[in-house]
């Protein structure tokens, strides 16, 4: 099945954005021929021929191009495209195998009498839609990027980057961490550690803390006439009796 588009008329009636740089009318063509190469299968692709009008186009532009199968013909030399597509229509050698996309009646009539198909461009469209709901007009489409690549492009540029390698060194690996404990486990090994020895007294001898008096100080009371057990008693013994009577 052969399938013949009129452009502009297939263009007014979705009103497509295109993307990228040149002309609003370059933007919006380019848009249009993204969606059909992605709505399409690429049998079908290869089997449409889209035709846009040359009246007004810049200086260079070619009569015929390929977009990703599609053929794409400006109508150079012919008043208007329509002119061009019922040519077409006419020098199809297997008219009842060919589907006329356009709104035109000019192009229907044209298309009836060779027994061809005609459908009017927003109907067209709908069931392109139809048959992938994710790919509509008004936007870039699934296997589009903002500046009109297609994903395939990216990944035939990009195929060969290691992502794992790169993820290895953004996000090195973090040994593994004992699991939490609880608070009232924390608090339980905080009171049964070992408490560290107090600085100074590591490396002391404590053996001199036994006798608190230095060697020799009972001799000195003893000179005195007292004595150690005296110190027990620290009231002298006539305290009581010089106590009044009661």
């Amino acid at each position: 099945m052969a399938i013949l588009i009129d452009g502009y008329n297939l263009l007014n009636a979705t009103g497509v954005e295109g993307t990228g740089t040149g002309t609003e009318l370059e933007r919006a063509r380019r848009g249009l021929l993204q969606f059909l190469a992605s709505a399409l299968t690429p049998g079908e692709c290869a089997a449409t021929t889209i035709v846009f009008d040359a009246q007004g186009a810049p200086p260079g532009l070619p009569n015929q191009e390929t977009f990703r199968g599609i053929t794409v013909l400006f109508s150079k030399g012919y008043a208007e495209a329509d002119d061009l597509v019922e040519e077409l229509i006419a020098s199809d050698h297997a008219p009842r195998s060919l589907v006329v996309v356009s709104s035109d009646h000019r192009l229907h009539r044209a298309a009836r009498r060779r027994r061809a198909r005609a459908i009017d461009s927003d109907v067209w469209v709908s069931q392109l839609e139809s048959r992938n709901p994710a790919r509509k007009f008004g936007g870039p489409t699934a296997t589009e990027s903002p500046d009109g690549e297609s994903v395939e492009d990216w990944l035939a540029e990009f195929s060969d980057i290691d992502v794992s390698a790169i993820e290895s060194e953004l996000f090195p690996a973090v040994p593994p961490q004992p699991p939490p404990t609880s608070s009232a486990e924390s608090e339980a090994e905080a009171r049964d550690a070992p408490s560290p020895p107090k600085e100074g007294l590591r490396d002391a001898d404590l053996t001199g803390l036994q006798n608190p008096f230095p060697e020799g100080f009972g001799d000195e009371l003893a000179e005195e006439g007292e004595s150690l057990d005296d110190l027990a008693n620290p009231f002298p013994a006539e305290f009581f009796d010089e106590r009044p009577d009661s």
